[in-house]
């Protein structure tokens, strides 16, 4: 056996002395030869990042489980006690979980530590049978922004696939950490490797320490939660009050997650009163949450045909919208039934840039002041740019992520705006009015309003009215999957041997597109700024460049390609606004894929 994998392995037996399970995993690996996923979970340690830690539930060093939850907890909670001075005076932290298989393990582990530390724990789980013991992401910056706690841990792996866990980390201003907080915890996790033996049991943890330092604060937090939704994005609730109205008009479906229990206390509230049954319909198969997700084999509603049984339900019932959340309830998703000149059934799933323009354009109309913003990630639509010039608002893009996002929301605010939007395209939405990360169950209240607001109910012709004022904008956004074993056709290779060479080569793109800028924020390099600075935050460790180039014709396009941070895939966003039509932009991105495929993939 390998002398390293040999220590990595005798170290871990050493530290991982309360996780039988864990340790028979291993065993099972070493006694039957297996050294390459022995190496594969052993010779790293995961990483903690901006995003937390988000892993396959394994053992190992390299996964997610009991023994590197305790270890991050250990090592986020020293960071919390240098940063906050006396833990006991000052530090407290919010903890909530989802439905994923050990996900109330791995929340008591981490309030097990904080315990032993002498910091106050907001823990949003119940202590009766009266609540569920989950909660939805966006429950946990919320409680972090009311009880002003040091920081946020929710366990949840979102819409990863059923047998991934993650550990997400918020700072003690209700958006998710960025750098150097990443770098800083990480440190105080590698200080804090060895296992405090305290830390493995909850149970007593909680009963060792002073009744003061632990909360369950889940009933208190929700109704908070509701009363403030009610009070600041309610824009017209009179649209609510259908009157005798008696057939349901949307369906929805929390995709085997956790949204159902918190949506239907916020339409049971007296300003909203829909009533399942009457006013909306639940998938009955995907309403339970189910760590397993039986009926999706991915449970994320971007994804193609994750929709088909709340349309087919539709359908049934003659309903012509579904509104979906993701199983963590911090995305949203729709689809709307068009009117057909045949009478033929077709439905058109919104995509994240739709969803976040009609969100746009119905809270201008809803908002008004000079100084109003929204934001936008930089792989969203520049159309949100282009109604912000017409309509004279502040507009701002970010990185992707709503660490970026919630953070730079936070920052306008302080110079004077008022940040009432901001979205990305992977159907996330925040109203910084509630709080500063994106909250699918938010998203969907305010669907309802403009939908219901609509005439005739249709969003598409809200659309079409965006695209005639602002520009005739279409995205074809995608990823292939790359071989991270074939160094000549990895990650690095296709950046650095195939698109900064090309691109340091030409000046045209297809033959008809002139280059008009470069912005590669792993280099730190713009061409079309002063000093060839970039206008964004530069990262060395992760691949990420934007192309904009426009014909003689008046077609512009942008391109951003970026290796993702958890897969092997390089992600490609493409955005063509034609000054023509809508069936033009479409047209132009999809050669703009093609070309990328043939001349860069390929």
């Amino acid at each position: 056996m390998d002398p390293i994998l040999k220590e990595n392995l005798d170290h871990w037996f050493e530290y991982n002395t309360h996780d039988e399970a864990g340790n028979l995993e291993i065993q099972k690996l070493i006694d039957s030869g297996d050294f390459k996923e022995l190496h594969d979970r052993m010779d790293k340690r995961i990483e903690f990042g901006t995003a937390g830690l988000r892993s396959r539930m394994e053992a190992g060093w390299n996964r997610m489980n009991k023994l590197t939850v305790l270890q991050a907890s250990q090592g986020l909670s020293s960071f919390v006690i240098k940063n906050q001075g006396t833990a006991k005076n000052a530090a407290s932290i919010v903890i909530g979980h989802d439905h994923r298989y050990n996900s109330m393990d791995f929340a008591q582990i981490t309030a097990s530590c904080f315990l032993n530390c002498g910091i106050k724990v907001y823990y949003l789980n119940t202590d009766d049978d009266t609540d569920s013991s989950y909660v939805h992401t966006p429950l946990v910056p919320f409680a972090v922004d009311h009880f002003k706690a040091s920081c946020g841990v929710m366990i949840t792996a979102s819409h990863n696939p059923k047998l991934d866990n993650g550990y997400k980390v918020y700072n003690s201003n209700g958006c998710q950490i960025i750098p150097p907080y990443d770098k800083l915890i990480a440190d105080e996790i590698e200080k804090n490797l060895k296992p405090r033996a305290s830390n493995w049991d909850f149970n007593k943890s909680v009963h060792s320490n002073n009744a003061l330092l632990f909360q369950m604060v889940k009933s208190e937090v929700t109704e908070l939660y509701i009363k403030k939704l009610t009070n600041t994005l309610l824009y017209n609730e009179k649209v609510f009050n259908r009157g005798n109205a008696s057939e349901p008009f949307f369906v929805y479906t929390p995709m085997h997650g956790v949204g159902y229990e918190i949506l239907n206390k916020v339409l049971n509230d007296r300003k909203i009163k829909l009533v399942e049954n009457k006013d909306y319909v639940v998938v009955p198969e995907q309403l339970h949450p189910d760590p397993a997700f039986p009926t999706v084999s991915f449970p994320n509603p971007e994804e193609d045909h994750a929709l088909d049984m709340g349309i087919a339900l539709a359908e049934k019932l003659g309903i012509h919208l579904v509104l979906a959340n993701d199983p963590d309830a911090d995305r949203f998703s729709a689809a709307v039934r068009l009117a057909t000149f045949d009478n033929k059934v077709q439905w058109k799933q919104l995509n994240g840039n739709e969803i976040g323009i009609l969100f746009a354009q119905y809270l201008l109309k809803k908002n008004h002041g000079n100084n109003l913003a929204m934001i936008n990630s930089t792989v969203s639509s520049s159309l949100l740019k282009s109604m912000s010039i017409t309509e004279d608002f502040k507009y701002e893009e970010t990185l992707t992520g709503f660490k970026w996002l919630g953070n730079r929301a936070i920052d306008l605010c302080k110079e004077g705006y008022n940040v009432i939007f901001g979205y990305e395209e992977a159907i996330g939405y925040m109203f910084p009015k509630m709080l500063h990360d994106k909250d699918g169950i938010l998203a969907l209240i305010v669907f309802l309003q403009l939908y219901l607001e609509t005439s005739n109910n249709d969003v598409i012709a809200n659309l079409e009215e965006c695209y005639s004022k602002y520009g005739y904008y279409q995205q074809h956004n995608g990823y292939y999957k790359i071989d991270v074993n074939n160094d000549s056709n990895g990650i690095d290779a296709i950046f650095n041997n195939r698109i900064r060479k090309y691109l340091q080569e030409n000046k045209i793109i297809m033959d008809v597109f002139k280059i008009i800028d470069i912005r590669d924020l792993t280099k730190g390099y713009q061409m079309s700024t002063q000093g060839n600075i970039p206008d964004l935050p530069v990262d060395a460790k992760s691949e990420m460049i934007t192309v904009y180039a426009e014909s003689e014709k008046g077609d512009k396009v942008r391109f951003t390609l970026r290796g993702s941070g958890t897969e092997p895939k390089l992600k490609i966003y493409i955005e063509c606004r034609s000054p023509n039509s809508l069936e033009d932009s479409k047209r132009i991105c999809d050669d703009v894929w093609e070309w990328i495929g043939n001349k860069w993939i390929a």
